[in-house]
């Protein structure tokens, strides 16, 4: 495998926008509190533990997730450049793949359908700004 087509620059600012748009998304002035409210946790509750390994953590995931975005529009897709065809592969993805199976464990779970689609939208949205950045920045 060529390992030229993954461009580390595109790999990393890609995560670091999709993990702000989750720091925003998750903001209690945005949907934070029905977050918070879905899953039945106090603020107290969220500042307990370590913080720092959460956030450091779900970054690493993010790059993990990019690498994976860059793999499908450089790798599978070849010649792809357009930022909404990225944009697109972003979504089937999101689509097709993390929100059913993010839908099945919720299922299981008895999680809401008001935090399926806070936690899908937000997925959503950082794959498809992935596919869109990792696409058109080779």
């Amino acid at each position: 495998m060529d390992f030229s087509v993954f461009n580390v620059w595109a790999i990393l600012v890609s995560a670091l926008l999709a993990w702000l748009i989750g720091a925003i998304w998750y903001n209690p002035k945005v949907l934070g509190t029905a977050w918070q409210s879905e899953l039945d946790l106090s603020t107290d509750e969220l500042k307990k533990g370590n913080v720092a390994f959460v956030f450091l953590g779900s970054f690493v995931l993010m790059i993990v997730m990019a690498i994976g975005m860059s793999f499908i529009t450089n790798v599978h897709a070849k010649g792809i450049s357009d930022p909404v065809e990225g944009a697109i592969h972003g979504l089937y993805v999101s689509a097709f793949f993390v929100s059913m199976g993010m839908g099945i464990n919720y299922l299981y779970q008895r999680r809401s359908l008001k935090l399926f689609l806070i936690d899908a939208v937000y997925l959503t949205l950082s794959l498809m700004l992935m596919g869109a950045i990792i696409t058109v920045w080779k």
